[in-house]
């Protein structure tokens, strides 16, 4: 009749028998919920029955065992609870640095002066593994000075916004100077450690000189 029809239409069920293997699904159930069971025979008689049922009252996913039968069902939301709990793990995993922000943040700024500086030093006294040969006048008494002094500065945390602000400026003048002109991009033409100080530099100055500085001691906002 066509009222069955309707009813089989409504909650089709579809069983595949292949070995010891059989699977039933039913897309939907008088609730609104998705139910898929699985059913796999082991070789001592126990077996394996999977239940899927995506939405349930209180939206928990329960895994039951029983002898040799392990029973799986995730009712009620359970496709949602489950992408929320990965979600929430994966969350966790990334969010317990969060109460670590103010370290590493200093630890950045420290780091970033001290490999700084030696670029200073390179172009000052050449070392280590500079050029002892004669250098021109704004490599040996601009840049060099300027990467020298500003890195230690910045790794004490010292004058730490004006200071990351000239050597991001160093930086991009840098760039355009010896880099940007062989290739448009920073791979291409050797520019990138030029590009990646410059935007870092920027960023501690507009950020400020944070914990484990000098200026956090004196209380100044510079």
């Amino acid at each position: 009749s066509r009222a069955s029809m309707r009813g089989r239409r409504s909650n089709p069920r579809y069983v595949a028998r292949g070995g010891e293997t059989e699977d039933r699904f039913a897309p939907r159930r008088n609730d609104g919920s998705l139910a898929m069971t699985g059913w796999t025979q082991g070789p001592g008689g126990g077996g394996t029955e999977d239940r899927f049922a995506p939405r349930r009252n209180d939206g928990s996913l329960a895994m039951t065992t029983r002898g040799r039968t392990t029973v799986a069902r995730d009712d009620g939301g359970g496709l949602r609870a489950a992408v929320s709990a990965i979600r929430s793990y994966a969350g966790a995993m990334v969010d317990f640095m969060s109460k670590y922000s103010a370290q590493t943040y200093a630890l950045l700024r420290i780091v970033a002066g001290f490999l700084f500086l030696f670029h200073g030093t390179q172009k000052v006294f050449g070392f280590p593994g500079g050029s002892t040969g004669a250098r021109p006048f704004h490599i040996a008494w601009i840049a060099g000075p300027i990467e020298l002094i500003g890195g230690v500065l910045l790794m004490i945390g010292l004058f730490t916004r004006p200071v990351a602000f000239l050597c991001s400026g160093l930086m991009a003048f840098a760039y355009w100077m010896s880099h940007g002109t062989r290739a448009l991009l920073p791979i291409e033409n050797r520019g990138e450690l030029a590009a990646l100080y410059c935007f870092l530099f920027l960023f501690i100055s507009a950020y400020g000189p944070g914990i484990w500085s000098l200026d956090g001691l004196k209380g100044k906002k510079v």
